[in-house]
């Protein structure tokens, strides 16, 4: 099995990250403690979505990709992951949507943390069904109903938990990425 995991939202705390920044920058304006929304504008009103992309792509894309802390304990549970799969021969391959001169921010945090993924696949998140993976695990809303629009069912998406996305109705839904070996094997047996 090829399986698809996705960076931000997934590993890396790209929301913290962003946060920091935006305090930063806006030291007299409340920020919310948590973003609820896929599309930070409906929580940062007062930022419009050029003002938001300026900030993470331009300004402080360092800080927001390379410098950003990993998801909780998800980087000890990929370790985890990592060995399950060398054990039943899967391969994992990190599909991400990154802007051609932030990559190198990903790929340097994925070194800093010791994921070893198997390949890397820069990829719009609405593209990402296209790539050669049997399964991705992804916390996108959207990237959810593109795979679905284009494999025709949500089958192998693993939703993985968060405010934004508790809306979808998903057939697999993770709060640890351990959970992805029981649905895996479990899908694997059928």
């Amino acid at each position: 099995m090829r399986i698809g995991i996705d960076c931000d939202g997934v590993l890396r705390d790209f929301i913290g990250a962003f946060r920091k920044v935006v305090a930063q920058e806006y030291p007299n304006q409340e920020i919310p403690w948590m973003v609820t929304s896929w599309r930070f504008e409906k929580d940062i009103p007062w930022l419009t979505g050029a003002d938001i992309k300026e900030l993470y792509r331009e300004k402080f894309a360092d800080i927001v990709f390379r410098d950003a802390l990993p998801i909780d304990s998800r980087i000890m549970e990929f370790w985890a992951l990592e060995k399950w799969a060398k054990k039943e021969n899967h391969k994992l391959i990190c599909v991400t949507s990154q802007w051609p001169k932030i990559r190198c921010h990903t790929l340097y945090w994925l070194g800093k943390h010791n994921l070893n993924f198997d390949e890397v696949i820069f990829e719009r998140g609405r593209f990402k069904w296209k790539k050669n993976i049997d399964w991705l695990i992804d916390d996108s809303p959207e990237n959810y109903k593109n795979w679905v629009r284009g494999r025709g069912n949500d089958k192998n998406f693993i939703v993985c938990d968060a405010l934004y996305n508790r809306d979808i109705n998903s057939t697999h839904r993770i709060n640890s990425l351990l959970d992805i070996q029981e649905i895996i094997s479990n899908e694997t047996k059928r």
